[in-house]
């Protein structure tokens, strides 16, 4: 009926210590920036985790014998009598459970950090752009005209542009000078280049770009971009923090743009940090405006949190889909030697006095231990994980 029931050897007991002593080896030298210490603890955890199990399946079986719970003491004593057949799908939903629990915990972090970064370190409160505009109109006649409403307002004045690369995808470009690191954005310059002078020079053909669209290595490679009928040659400067996933954008300077142009003082950008509301409306609906594009901080924020969630749904489905098959194959394991057995463990139990209703209830009970069992476990040991840092 059964194979022989699942116990501690002396042998189980010597792994159990041996993998307490693994995971315990990161937290001891938790300074240590060594990534082959990560891995460390899940050796451990998979030399302890099936000694826990037994431990676990002994102890509920116990409690059922001492409690006359004639239902929990034989699911418990089947899955004993099954452990080994049993112990690669337990051992799958467990894995399945651990890396779901994990990567929805990372990606949610990623995510709320990604809105927040933006909330935390954008300025501005509005982003308002004049693609076409009727009449060109320098920035002082724009600061006189904005300035006549609210004296007091703070604006950073910019060029947005979106431009092609040589791959033939868009880029959205900024041509900025140091009102930008007042009124619009806290920038962090991975590399210390002095974007603060840079961005002042009108000769200067270095672009920013974020941190998670180039490495170390690609500063001072060319990037070209397509402008009209012109190229504009940029290369690389630096790097910075990027402020939230915004997909592909970059800094460069405003005054090398303008010069660029032929175009001196045009601006088609304003960064609204500080305005009250009859310049907010007289800036977003400008008259002198025939296309305006604008978007508002909480927009910027709702838009990383988007491209953050990007790409990871698919590994949240994977590890789902783990845990479906493994739920499954328990059903279905447990289902079947149930069918195949039923006649002679039942005849057995019987003659002892058990009922048929008993016995149900017993296997209806070791399909909820086993799977609730792994879930908890699953659980504890993403959450152990997530708390020394693996994930």
């Amino acid at each position: 009926m059964q194979e022989k029931v699942r116990t501690l050897r002396k042998r189980d007991y010597i792994l159990f210590f041996v993998g307490i002593g693994l995971i315990g080896i990161p937290l001891i030298y938790s300074n240590t920036d060594n990534s082959f210490m990560a891995f460390i603890p899940i050796v451990g955890i998979f030399l302890i985790i099936d000694v826990l199990l037994v431990m676990i399946h002994n102890s509920f079986k116990k409690i059922g014998q001492t409690n006359s719970m004639i239902g929990l003491y034989l699911s418990e004593s089947m899955i004993l009598g099954y452990y080994k057949k049993m112990n690669s799908i337990v051992m799958t939903l467990i894995v399945g459970v651990m890396i779901s629990v994990g990567l929805i915990g990372m990606f949610n972090t990623i995510r709320g950090i990604s809105k927040d970064t933006v909330n935390q370190n954008l300025y501005y409160q509005t982003l308002v752009v004049y693609s076409k505009v009727k009449s060109f109109l320098f920035e002082k006649e724009y600061k006189k005209q904005f300035d006549k409403i609210d004296p007091h307002s703070k604006i950073a004045y910019g060029i947005n542009l979106e431009l092609t690369d040589k791959e033939g995808i868009k880029n959205t470009i900024s041509a900025i000078d140091n009102d930008y690191f007042r009124y619009g954005e806290k920038l962090k310059i991975i590399n210390h280049n002095n974007i603060s002078r840079n961005i002042l020079d009108e000769n200067f053909n270095g672009i920013y770009l974020p941190d998670y669209f180039i490495n170390e290595k690609d500063i001072g490679k060319k990037w070209p971009l397509k402008l009209g009928n012109k190229t504009l040659d940029l290369i690389i400067a630096g790097r910075f923090h990027a402020n939230g996933d915004r997909g592909r954008f970059g800094f460069i300077s405003k005054s090398f743009l303008q010069k660029f142009m032929s175009k001196p003082g045009f601006v088609n950008a304003f960064y609204v940090n500080t305005a009250n509301q009859k310049l907010t409306n007289e800036i977003e609906n400008n008259s002198n405006a025939i296309d305006i594009y604008k978007v508002s901080k909480k927009q910027i924020a709702a838009g990383s949190y988007k491209n953050a969630i990007k790409g990871t749904e698919i590994f949240e489905l994977s590890s789902n889909a783990i845990i479906l098959l493994a739920i499954i194959m328990v059903f279905h394991f447990y289902f079947s030697t149930s069918l195949s057995n039923y006649f002679d463990i039942s005849r057995r139990l019987r003659a002892q006095g058990i009922s048929i209703s008993k016995l149900i209830n017993a296997y209806f009970l070791q399909v909820f231990c086993v799977i609730t069992l792994s879930f908890l476990v699953g659980t504890a040991l993403s959450i152990f994980l997530f708390e020394v840092g693996w994930t």
